[in-house]
């Protein structure tokens, strides 16, 4: 298609037809546009990064403890390595992160929770039951 003569073309467009302001125009709008999705990329992205949660350790740090009983245990060294280092990660002591893992295994086993409770108390437990109690009592 041929552009039709409509008129003395203005000063400042060099003797070029009207299409060739609309050819560039359009240029600038493409590489705009493109501009903008890029832009707006790169925010989504910075948004994302930023509400990724930082790393939070499975088990709490502990709380101050009062007495408790001793356990000795054999274990294998890379287990012990592990404990050491898990420990370390939570500025924890080794015997807090056993402890704290077994209590999970105990309030998630339901099998065993069963079978404790059809299981009969022994005296030692008894006591041990109201030591705590007492102990709880107290600081109340």
């Amino acid at each position: 298609m041929v552009p039709q003569n409509r008129g003395p073309i203005p000063s400042g467009f060099g003797g070029h037809s009207r299409l060739l302001p609309l050819q560039i125009a359009a240029r600038v709008l493409a590489a705009c546009r493109n501009r903008c999705k890029q832009f707006v990329m790169h925010c989504a992205i910075q948004i994302a990064t930023i509400k990724r949660r930082p790393a939070v350790p499975i088990l709490k740090a502990p709380p101050k403890q009062s007495k408790n009983e001793s356990l000795q245990l054999r274990v294998s060294a890379e287990f012990k390595f592990k404990l050491q280092r898990y420990a370390e990660f939570l500025d924890a002591i080794p015997s807090y992160v056993v402890i704290e893992a077994l209590n999970r295994i105990f309030d998630k086993d339901r099998d065993f929770k069963t079978w404790l409770g059809k299981q009969p108390r022994s005296d030692n437990e008894m006591q041990t039951e109201n030591n705590f109690i007492m102990e709880t009592t107290r600081k109340s």
